[in-house]
């Protein structure tokens, strides 16, 4: 029960933190070409859910973004607790790993299995 109680939760707060629509409050959208600064990703992300956050990007260079990771702190039991933002970043401090200026790409829809 706890494993369906985890995902529950998960899915409720990926709901709730609609990263892309954030960004595209802030004017960053989806691009193949256009590069932003990470700090300007970083603090629309912080503003929109009231802690901190750490960005992760792939690549060669580090510059395309690919994970959000927004940190929160469970006071109480996981399946009625509170979820607080944190306002640091621990003692392991930023994980992130990206590139000062990020290119944030669409999406690409994959071909399907029958040929369409």
């Amino acid at each position: 029960m706890e494993v369906v109680d985890y995902f529950a939760r998960a899915s409720q707060l990926f709901r709730l933190l609609d990263t892309y629509t954030a960004l595209m409050h802030a004017g960053i959208v989806p691009s193949a070409a256009q590069r932003y600064p990470l700090g300007d990703i970083v603090s629309t992300l912080e503003r929109f859910s009231g802690g901190r956050v750490v960005v992760r990007c792939s690549g060669g260079s580090r510059d395309i973004l690919h994970e959000v990771r927004y940190l929160y702190y469970v006071q109480g039991s996981l399946q009625s607790g509170e979820f607080v933002p944190a306002q640091d970043l621990g003692d392991r401090g930023d994980a992130g790993n990206c590139a000062p200026r990020v290119r944030y790409q669409p999406k690409l829809r994959k071909a399907s299995s029958l040929g369409r």
